[in-house]
Order: structure tokens, then sequence, then C-alpha cells
């Protein structure tokens, strides 16, 4: 979900991923798709590009409480 949010995010400021970075990041999306069926990923994207900038940073943040306990 949160790359789905951080990805509406990006395009909405009109930012442009760093070219050093973009490699990373298609490195991280392809191993998300690949551990999830192409439904699930899918509603999820489209879960986080929903999201309120709000609602994605408190996602977040509950990800690493439960982590965390």
């Amino acid at each position: 979900m949160l790359l789905g949010a951080a990805d509406v995010r990006w395009q909405a400021s009109g930012g442009v991923r760093y070219p050093p970075e973009q490699g990373a990041y298609e490195a991280e999306l392809a191993t998300v798709r690949g551990e999830l069926s192409s439904e699930t990923f899918a509603a999820a994207w489209a879960e986080g590009r929903a999201m309120s900038r709000e609602q994605a940073v408190d996602y977040g943040l509950e990800l690493i409480r439960v982590s965390t306990d």
C-alpha cells in the first residue's frame, strides 16, 4: 500500500526520482510484485493511491509499531 501512496505523492508533486535511486525503487517494486498475486498487488496499490498523506503516514507508523512489539 505504501508504494502506491508514495507513487501518487510523487506524481502530484511533479517530482522525479533521482537516477541512482530509480534502480533500487524498481527492484523493490519488482520484489513486492513477485511476492503477491497480480490481483492482491493491484488492490494494495489502488488502496495506497487512495490514501491521504496523513493516512499513509499513520499506516507506516502502525507498521513500525507492530514490527517492534
